[in-house]
């Protein structure tokens, strides 16, 4: 039956893997459906968190009749919408209100509603993701988080792919004459940061905040779970340990830090010679060592390369004080720019110049505070001739600045954003164009949201609904879901050249 999804759809994409679709989409929906039955929580956390964010168990559908704790027909149709999106994603957009989707769903779901009563419980999978109370091993937490995020039916796509990045590192590496065998600490680091840093496209949440949300709020580690920090990754001088930590100093901030002895040893490490490039995360008040590690001597050359790096400095920055930085700038943006944070130019050369001018405002305003010129962006002062080297010079632009991240340069959308103050729009229902501009990371989410709040998002619509109003009604949702690497942007100035 779930191969009637793929033949009937008829999409040349679906042709070569009608079998193997329907094999995989099967053994999600009956993984599902044991989940239900033995209550894991791995649904439940799902159309929990949408609740809280929506006040409503799913997005796109009618729910009044939905029973929590039991299948849905429309749990079954979000289900199949969500494993197309995600096995073709960025080439092909499904509709999740698609005619034939919700038959098809509704014929599966009768299967399931017959089986309800008598279906088997197995409760090793909740036992598993059911962390002890008193559980403080980072390891064990993030072995958990490792099969979520890899291996559970919801997210095994970043499993497979995964395995594709490995696979091609691998193959790039053994093209070079390499032995394999001395990459397996770099190959594992890969593997690491899919298992701590993929954020899903549902909802745009990270594996710790998956495991917190599954275990809910009462449980002792839920609050713990989402205060683990983001992996940093550095190079350290090693300064010493005790009986405890390893104490290490970050060379291009001169920051001090104590990585517990629970998951380094300081095995032939020298104090004030040996340098460090790992990972660490901060876990329960303590940084531990997670992904590769590669060490070093130190020398002239590591300190030059470390300091002169202003990205590598940063490492351990504060992200309010850069809020606060940004939100001046912001400030002054909106003073030089008749008190709107967008502006719209025919050409990279008129955007250019418009942006000279206003780090040229800005630090006057700076230096007026001050007493003294204060470079708003050293790179870009350096660049000022951007104009004369950057390809594409006659292709449109649009400056955006958010209170909260920073600036932000985009090409090529003027035509289809409908903003009164863009003189660069032409009515136009063009549907391809758009999508990349929900799509991906070209266009930050704070952009579309702040076009919908204004009246003047482009228009788009899934293929085979009348209006863009399902769209809209479900934008936070679609922009989480298109743009999850790029929906909890740091506070930082973009400049796409």
């Amino acid at each position: 039956m779930v191969n009637e999804v793929f033949n009937e759809f008829g999409h040349e994409l679906f042709r070569d893997d009608v079998e193997e679709n329907g094999k995989q989409l099967s053994c999600l929906l009956v993984a599902w459906f044991e989940d239900l039955v033995s209550e894991a929580g791995i649904w439940q956390a799902f159309i929990n968190r949408h609740h809280q964010l929506y006040n409503k168990y799913l997005p796109f559908y009618d729910l009044d009749k939905y029973f929590d704790g039991e299948p849905n027909p429309q749990d079954i149709t979000f289900l199949i919408w969500y494993y197309l999106s995600m096995k073709y994603q960025h080439r092909l957009l499904i509709s999740p209100v698609s005619e034939l989707l919700i038959l098809v769903a509704n014929l599966i779901f009768d299967i399931f509603d017959e089986e309800w009563d008598d279906a088997p419980v197995n409760r090793m999978m909740h036992d598993f993701l059911m962390l002890p109370h008193d559980q403080t091993d980072f390891y064990k937490i993030r072995s958990v988080i490792e099969w979520l995020m890899l291996n559970s039916y919801l997210f095994y796509f970043y499993g497979e792919q995964n395995e594709k990045e490995k696979i091609y590192v691998i193959n790039e590496l053994r093209k070079k004459g390499n032995d394999i065998r001395r990459f397996e600490g770099l190959i594992f680091g890969l593997h690491d940061d899919k298992v701590q840093n993929t954020i899903t496209s549902l909802l745009a949440m990270k594996g710790k905040d998956w495991l917190a949300q599954i275990l809910g709020e009462k449980h002792p580690l839920h609050t713990q779970l989402l205060g683990i920090s983001e992996k940093k990754t550095g190079s350290f001088l090693y300064l010493g340990h005790d009986t405890e930590n390893i104490h290490v100093k970050h060379i291009s901030s001169g920051k001090l830090i104590n990585v517990t002895l629970k998951s380094l040893e300081p095995a032939n490490l020298i104090p004030d010679k040996s340098v460090l490039t790992f990972s660490i995360v901060n876990w329960q008040n303590e940084w531990w060592f997670s992904g590769s590690l590669f060490t070093q001597d130190y020398d002239d050359e590591v300190l030059l390369e470390e300091t002169s790096n202003p990205t590598n400095a940063g490492l351990f920055d504060n992200e309010d004080s850069k809020k606060e930085i940004i939100l001046e700038q912001y400030q002054h943006f909106l003073e030089f720019n008749n008190q709107k944070p967008i502006k719209y130019f025919e050409n990279r050369n008129a955007m250019h110049d418009f942006l000279v001018n206003f780090f040229d405002f800005y630090n006057e305003k700076k230096s007026e505070k001050t007493g003294k010129k204060t470079p708003l962006l050293k790179n870009f002062e350096q660049n000022r001739d951007l104009k004369e080297t950057t390809n594409n010079f006659e292709e449109d632009a649009l400056v955006f600045f958010n209170r909260d991240i920073g600036m932000e340069v985009v090409f090529g959308f003027n035509s289809i954003v409908p903003d009164p103050e863009n003189q660069f729009y032409i009515n136009t229902t063009n549907n391809k164009d758009a999508m990349k501009f929900y799509y991906g990371n070209i266009v930050s989410k704070d952009l579309v949201l702040y076009l919908s709040e204004i009246n003047c998002l482009p228009y788009f619509k899934f293929p085979g609904t009348e209006t863009d109003e399902l769209v809209r009604e479900n934008l936070d949702f679609l922009l989480r879901f298109f743009k999850p690497e790029s929906f909890h942007a740091k506070a930082q100035i973009t400049l796409l050249k």
